[in-house]
C-alpha cells in the first residue's frame, strides 16, 4: 500500500480524539513521514513528556512484511 491509512500519536489522558483529528494526523504522516506528531508502528516515538524525541524502530520480525 503506497499511502498511509493509519496514524498513531500520543493522546493526553482524558482526551477523546475526533475523526477530524485522525484525518489531519494521517495527512501529516503522508506529507512528512513519521514524526512525533503522527507515526507508525514500524517507526514510532516516545511519549512527549519523556524528553526524548528520537524515533524508535520496531524489530523487523515484529512488523508486517507488506
Amino acid at each position: 500500500m503506497k499511502d498511509a491509512y493509519t496514524a498513531l500519536w500520543w493522546v493526553p489522558r482524558g482526551h477523546i480524539p475526533t475523526t477530524r483529528e485522525a484525518e489531519e494526523r494521517i495527512k501529516h504522516l503522508r506529507a512528512h513521514g513519521p514524526t512525533p506528531h503522527a507515526f507508525t508502528l514500524r517507526e514510532h516515538f516516545p511519549p512527549p513528556d519523556s524528553g526524548d524525541v528520537r524515533p524508535l524502530r520496531s524489530p523487523e520480525e515484529w512488523t508486517c512484511p507488506a
